[in-house]
């Protein structure tokens, strides 16, 4: 659930964040945070820029999963 974490941290931040930020906000180590990060772009989820994380708005599957993990969590 942490990529979900970070997902839903980015989604609430639209002007990014640092991985350094996001490992403080969430509690999480640095390392793992990197990996999340690494994955969730691989998934076309995240963009990553100037050395902060983004929340991938043109992708429309970002928003259905977040929708989709809320109504799971109901």
């Amino acid at each position: 659930m942490r990529k979900h974490s970070i997902l839903k941290l980015l989604l609430n931040t639209p002007e990014g964040l640092k991985p350094s930020e996001i490992a403080s906000k969430l509690e999480i180590a640095l390392p793992n945070c990197y990996t999340y990060l690494d994955q969730l772009a691989g998934e076309g989820l995240v963009v990553r820029k100037d050395g902060k994380a983004y929340f991938d708005r043109s992708e429309s599957k970002a928003e259905l999963l977040l929708e989709l993990q809320s109504m799971a969590s109901e």
